[in-house]
């Protein structure tokens, strides 16, 4: 389940066709780069590499932009729509097969060493690649993992899973269950958006929700997809050895 619940989700740097106005009739080409950093530490390596950058490519100039989580999809989407988009942008893997399929979005194949696309796996270059085309970069690999608490498990004589092994499903409601006891549930999920891990977690059961046939995709949400969120409900309102206080 640990595995199932640290699947990867990649960060991308994503490269817009660049514009006329890129170039000028005399001076460097310049580019604008849509950031999403946000810590500070990463606001700093993200403005030191543009820096950089600058420093060392005078014919090249890039501008360094600021975007926002909450706001990147509408802004990204009215950018591309009026033909005003950043050239380089930061954005997440699984939302940017709208812009890449809509032709906003450059291959960016011809400026990939085979040593650099070396260096990452292909099912993770895959989810920057539609139609053949690879339309971004990884760059950052988001895990979600499970917390246990050692303490609690040794004291209801629960064996901690080996790294290699893990509990079943079953087996992690199971012992749940024996974590459970009054004042104290055996589970706190985070659902306050959960979306991701319930999605990522259906894996477990071949859930796919996205099908694609005759070169058409489709959302399915059969037994497969609902296999998780069943049994987190259970767990929450029928055994009740989830808190569903702290689900919210």
């Amino acid at each position: 389940m640990a595995a199932a619940a640290a699947v990867a989700l990649a960060g991308l740097g994503l490269l817009s066709a660049c514009g006329d106005d890129a170039k000028s009739a005399s001076g460097p080409v310049k580019l604008r780069f849509l950031s999403l950093a946000w810590q500070k530490e990463s606001l700093q390596a993200n403005k030191d590499l543009v820096a950089q950058w600058n420093r060392e490519h005078p014919d090249i100039q890039v501008e360094y932009v600021q975007g926002d989580w909450n706001s990147v999809h509408d802004q990204l989407l009215t950018a591309f729509e009026g033909g005003d988009a950043a050239d380089i942008v930061h954005y997440e893997a699984a939302s940017i097969g709208e812009f890449s399929k809509q032709g906003y979005l450059a291959d960016v194949s011809p400026l990939l060493s085979d040593g650099f696309k070396s260096q990452i796996d292909k099912g993770i270059w895959d989810t920057a690649t539609f139609d053949g085309k690879v339309t971004g970069v990884p760059f950052l690999l988001e895990s979600q993992v499970v917390i246990a608490n050692k303490t609690l498990l040794d004291a209801a004589g629960i064996a901690v899973p080996p790294a290699d092994g893990g509990w079943t499903w079953d087996e992690f409601q199971a012992n749940a269950q024996k974590l459970t006891k009054p004042g104290q549930y055996g589970v706190a999920w985070a659902l306050k958006s959960p979306t991701n891990r319930v999605m990522n977690l259906a894996l477990n059961f071949d859930g796919k929700f996205f099908y694609t046939e005759g070169g058409k995709t489709e959302v399915k949400v059969g037994d497969a997809e609902k296999e998780v969120p069943k049994r987190i409900h259970d767990m929450l309102y029928t055994t009740k050895s989830a808190s569903p206080r702290r689900s919210a």
